[in-house]
């Protein structure tokens, strides 16, 4: 009996004992793991403050400039500061016509405004040499061209002994539409092209194209153009309807 009373109590004995050497591992691998966690931690906050404190930081006086490399770049940018813009010159167009002195029995007219393709209608004047074709920057309109048209139109048609421009119009009156298809400079010679149709009451009475084409002269190349509109507005004016 007492040797199984020994027996029994060394069995729970060995239990409890086994148990705390599971409970105090348990307890010494946490611990263990948490410690290294933080040190861990530590050792990254470290690092960090190490990299912020002692990283080489930039300063001019550190930078070293090379001598040849300062020479081209003073001299790039004496050339960019040193060199003159082009200056850009305007020009007016006017109608030189001659002014009809005996304005008795015109029949009133309405311009419609002068419609234009986007190409033609810039102020910078289109200068075209063999088929390649480039905007001046030194020479240009001081009014877009469709404008300019416009306003020659009119200048043209009241100095007319045929017509009398108005500014409002009925079924009746006569109208007059037209189309700016060109204004440049082709190959050394001003070109100016404009299609035109007078109608009234909804039927067309005379339409066509004035184009035409003026070499440019000693004094340049958009007084060229003013003679070729000047001859384009004299044809569209002096036909009969």
């Amino acid at each position: 009996m007492m040797a199984n009373l020994s027996e029994i109590l060394g069995r729970n004995l060995g239990k409890n004992l086994e148990i705390l050497c599971l409970k105090f591992s348990d307890f010494s691998i946490f611990k263990f793991q948490n410690l290294r966690v933080k040190f861990g931690r530590l050792n990254f906050k470290f690092s960090r403050l190490n990299f912020m404190n002692f990283s080489p930081k930039f300063s001019p006086a550190n930078f070293k400039f090379s001598a040849p490399l300062c020479l081209i770049l003073a001299l790039s940018l004496s050339g960019c500061v040193g060199k003159p813009r082009a200056q850009s010159s305007y020009y007016e167009i006017a109608y030189t016509g001659t002014r009809c002195m005996y304005k008795n029995a015109r029949t009133p007219l309405f311009v419609y405004d002068v419609q234009s393709g986007d190409f033609s209608d810039d102020r910078r004047l289109r200068v075209s040499e063999q088929g390649v074709a480039r905007f001046s920057s030194e020479q240009k309109f001081l009014s877009l061209p469709s404008e300019i048209v416009y306003k020659n139109l009119m200048s043209a048609m009241y100095d007319s002994c045929d017509y009398r421009p108005v500014l409002t119009r009925t079924r009746e009156t006569m109208t007059l539409k037209t189309l700016l298809m060109d204004m440049s400079v082709v190959d050394n010679a001003a070109v100016v092209a404009l299609g035109y149709e007078f109608a009234s009451a909804g039927k067309t009475k005379r339409s066509g194209i004035a184009r035409h084409s003026v070499p440019v002269g000693a004094d340049g190349a958009m007084r060229a153009i003013e003679r070729a509109l000047n001859l384009a507005i004299s044809q569209i004016q002096s036909g009969n309807l």
